[in-house]
């Protein structure tokens, strides 16, 4: 008779000490830039006993889930990107900007939109619709130019260094650029991320060349160069101080000079981005344009970003 209730105790004493043994013992909290990786982790827990075999004698046979294979709509991406550069910090007019050497004008809000076709892991093929929407009352909404775009991620990854390189291939899709004799624009990009031990920053840089080709190219554009840096700092998890430059020059046809003095001049943007999700971010800066940096002479910024 002593004997079941023997049996009892020493059954539950070794299966509190299974429970224990299969319990993870931490969580991971924190920032998502601070947490260390979880294949590791993963790696580190002990795995489950084996279940018991049935007393029936057969066998059980474990279904793993199939990987869901993408579709031609999963493969489908949108982003939407929207600009407004606004009045000087002396002159607050939200219909007004200016320039270093300027006059004061009226602005305009400029929309992209891209629907591209990721064709392979790394590598996205679509269209680029371009738009303005101008603050002056005399003016309509207008189209820009279009133009096919090939992206292709982790062309160049080493231990140090990330780059992704964009070919854009620009069309007189407007009566403007056709009445000008415009043929096309090339576009090559490369966009470049350092590897860093510094896990809260960000240093990403993008260099560009663009020639332009034309009917008559007499007096015209037909290179523009460009190197764009772009740093962000994690204020809080939804939070980034970020600094982005723009520098670039451009030549004219039988003219073998670069003009780097051009209307919208190089300048730096300073501010923060707000990261609403993981689709949609939201920057305000101050723009300080290089020919005249100061409080005064700075305009106001802003853009918003979106991408499915």
């Amino acid at each position: 008779m002593n004997k079941l209730p023997l049996a009892l105790f020493i059954s539950m004493f070794f299966l509190k000490g299974a429970f224990a043994a299969v319990s993870p013992s931490s969580k991971r909290t924190g920032h998502p830039a601070f947490r260390s990786g979880t294949a590791a982790a993963k790696k580190m827990l002990p795995s489950a006993s084996p279940s018991p075999a049935p007393v029936d004698g057969s066998t059980v046979t474990a279904n793993a889930t199939p990987t869901p294979q993408p579709t031609f709509l999963s493969n489908i991406r949108f982003s939407y990107f929207g600009e407004y550069l606004g009045p000087r910090l002396s002159n607050i007019d939200l219909t007004q900007t200016q320039g270093p050497n300027a006059a004061s004008e009226y602005t305009s809000i400029s929309h992209s939109l891209k629907a591209g076709y990721k064709v392979t892991k790394n590598v996205i093929v679509g269209t680029q619709f371009g738009a303005v929407s101008p603050l002056d009352p005399t003016k309509t909404f207008q189209f820009n130019d279009s133009r096919l775009f090939a992206s292709w991620a982790n062309m160049v990854d080493t231990k140090d260094i990330n780059m992704q390189g964009v070919i854009k291939l620009q069309l007189p899709t407007t009566d403007v650029s056709r009445s000008k004799g415009k043929i096309m624009a090339l576009q090559i990009q490369n966009n470049w991320t350092l590897k860093t031990e510094l896990r809260n920053w960000s240093f990403t840089a993008s260099s560009l060349i663009m020639p332009f080709f034309n009917t008559d190219p007499n007096g015209k554009p037909d290179l523009f160069v460009g190197l764009f840096p772009y740093i962000t700092v994690d204020l809080s998890p939804k939070v980034q101080l970020m600094f982005e430059g723009s520098f670039d020059a451009i030549r004219s046809y039988n003219d073998p000079s670069f003009e780097f003095s051009q209307a919208d001049g190089d300048y730096i943007d300073i501010g923060p981005v707000f990261n609403v999700n993981s689709s949609v971010s939201v920057t305000t800066a101050l723009r300080f344009f290089t020919e005249m940096i100061s409080f005064k002479a700075s305009c106001l910024y802003f853009n918003i970003s979106a991408a499915i």
